[in-house]
């Protein structure tokens, strides 16, 4: 009996041990993969006033976008509906600089549409990239098909882990897993499956900066950051299947559009509204 317990023991140690080298190595594609992802995805902030020191506060995240020679920032409709959009920027190499280009905010309200797309001028996308990237269909999983079980990765900037300081910017970022929710509860949030994805954040991992699992975490300041599947199979690698919109603390879930419905914005609207706004102008 002894030698059987024994046997046992060291059955489950190897089960162990082979759950903790898959979690590191896990653990370690999350971090690759995020680090990456963060070079596309900025933070935003609002400048509520020029007095110096020049002190912007956090606001929310964004995704940027380039289609041919066109370069476009994603973020949610309401981070530049509920405040002055004029004084909405990010911080280029620490220097926070105003946005610049051409605007659009959804107005499909029947279907919860939550998406602001703002075309860059030229000179402003140029001036991003001396920090950023601006990703590509290749970095994009069109008509996704969301299962339970697969994670996916949620990574922006919580409003709480920011602090703006006389000469320095403290920006912490949330990279955390979490899955599509089995809850039934799209009628009760007013959300249109063929649009939204709604996903679990009753408990989920969180990377980096957080070690430790987090319940109920507070993602104001998340609106606009993507929604990123990683395929863990190979060399680390991710792709953009949605943009974060909202959550709801009671519901324990937060909602992401899905990035076919933004992309088919941005290719087949957009565009002709700066036509018709340069048109406009050249009257």
């Amino acid at each position: 009996i002894l030698l059987n317990r024994i046997k046992n023991l060291i059955k489950l140690i190897k089960v162990s041990l082979v759950n903790e080298k898959d979690y590191v190595l896990k653990e370690k594609i999350i971090n690759q993969c995020a680090d990456e992802i963060f070079k596309y995805s900025p933070q935003l902030f609002i400048l509520k006033n020029e007095i110096k020191p020049i002190r912007p506060e956090a606001l929310a995240t964004c995704v940027l976008y380039q289609d041919g020679d066109s370069f476009y920032l994603i973020t949610a409709r309401h981070v530049f509906k509920n405040h002055d959009h004029t004084k909405i920027g990010i911080l280029i190499n620490d220097e926070f600089s105003y946005l610049h280009g051409f605007t659009i905010l959804t107005e499909d309200k029947d279907n919860k549409i939550d998406i602001a797309i703002m075309k860059l001028y030229d000179h402003f996308s140029k001036k991003l990239q001396e920090e950023y990237f601006f990703l590509d269909d290749s970095f994009i999983n069109f008509n996704h098909d969301f299962i339970h079980r697969q994670n996916y990765l949620m990574a922006g900037y919580p409003v709480h882990m920011s602090k703006i300081y006389a000469t320095t910017h403290k920006r912490e970022q949330l990279i955390s897993l979490t899955h599509p929710s089995q809850k039934d509860n799209y009628s009760k949030l007013l959300l249109d499956k063929s649009h939204h994805i709604t996903l679990d954040i009753e408990k989920i991992r969180s990377f980096k900066n957080i070690t430790q699992d987090v319940k109920g975490p507070t993602l104001y300041g998340m609106s606009g950051s993507g929604l990123w599947v990683i395929n863990f199979s190979k060399e680390a690698s991710f792709k953009l299947v949605g943009i974060m919109i909202e959550w709801h603390k009671e519901e324990k879930v937060t909602v992401a559009t899905k990035i076919d419905l933004v992309i088919n914005i941005i290719r087949y609207r957009i565009e002709d509204e700066y036509k018709k706004a340069l048109s406009e102008l050249s009257k």
